[in-house]
């Protein structure tokens, strides 16, 4: 062999290296297309390339017990500022102020005439008309985006402690962007009656209070009904002293929020 044919050999040897090396680096680093991040008590920011949804992620302080969105982060959704750049969508539950709040929910629309606020009538009848979605009653799509491939469903689902808020009016929201469908159901009753109702199909995550896992019957409604490949559990009090990890549920992968912008990756 000569010394340009070795030379053109050894060059294809390496090229090829370094094709099949790239191949495997991509398979070991798949890239996640949806973030799901803490906003303090059930407040969660989900978002992507082309998505971005805040849900319960503008409310006050409320309590020792509640974890609040802290003014950092209200300030950089109001402005726009990263990682909320294209935010303008925020849905809320329901009214109570560890999930929502009128003075921030306005000062979040005021900077842009795109931007929505969702919710039941015991929230959206305190702000601008305009640039309200009532999620009450629907029961079905809300909202969608054909050009960023999200589509955002509705439900009424009942307030845990239906003696004391028989009124509160608890939205549960389902979004699906890309190849994940995550469910947030509020401050849901256990009641798994209304929750097979939905008829929701599959769902990549869900998210719920921690109290679901600490109850026989939630923890019936997590396996059974909806069936989550990956659950976060939220409404965490900051003075909880008692181990989480032993609610974990077997074969769900499951996630405890307690520090504001934790995260749960989901794929495309």
């Amino acid at each position: 062999m000569n010394y340009k044919t070795a030379t053109f050999s050894l060059a294809i040897i390496l090229s090829l290296i370094a094709f099949f090396s790239k191949s495997q680096t991509s398979k070991k680093s798949p890239q996640h297309s949806l973030t799901i991040t803490y906003k303090g008590n059930m407040g969660v920011h989900i978002s992507g390339a082309k998505t971005s949804v805040l849900i319960d992620g503008l409310h006050e302080y409320y309590g020792p017990e509640y974890l609040p969105t802290p003014e950092t982060e209200i300030r950089k959704m109001a402005e726009q500022q990263k990682p909320f750049a294209d935010l303008t969508m925020a849905l809320f539950t329901h009214y109570h102020k560890d999930h929502y709040s009128s003075t921030l929910a306005k000062r979040f629309l005021r900077t842009a005439a795109r931007k929505r606020v969702a919710g039941p009538p015991q929230v959206t009848d305190s702000l601008a008309g305009t640039q309200t979605l009532n999620a009450w009653n629907k029961n079905a799509l809300l909202f969608t985006d054909t050009s960023a491939g999200l589509v955002i469903y509705a439900f009424n689902i009942p307030h845990t402690g239906r003696q004391r808020h028989s009124i509160v009016q608890n939205v549960a929201y389902l979004i699906k962007s890309g190849k994940s469908s995550i469910l947030h159901i509020g401050d849901a009753d256990m009641d798994a009656s209304a929750f097979i109702r939905l008829k929701l199909g599959r769902i990549d995550c869900m998210i719920a209070p921690v109290w679901f896992l600490m109850d026989k019957e939630g923890i019936r409604i997590i396996t059974e009904i909806i069936k989550p490949a990956k659950l976060v559990a939220t409404h965490i009090s900051p003075n909880a002293k008692q181990p989480l990890d032993k609610y974990i549920l077997p074969g769900i992968s499951t996630y405890f929020f307690t520090e504001i912008n934790q995260m749960v990756n989901m794929p495309g």
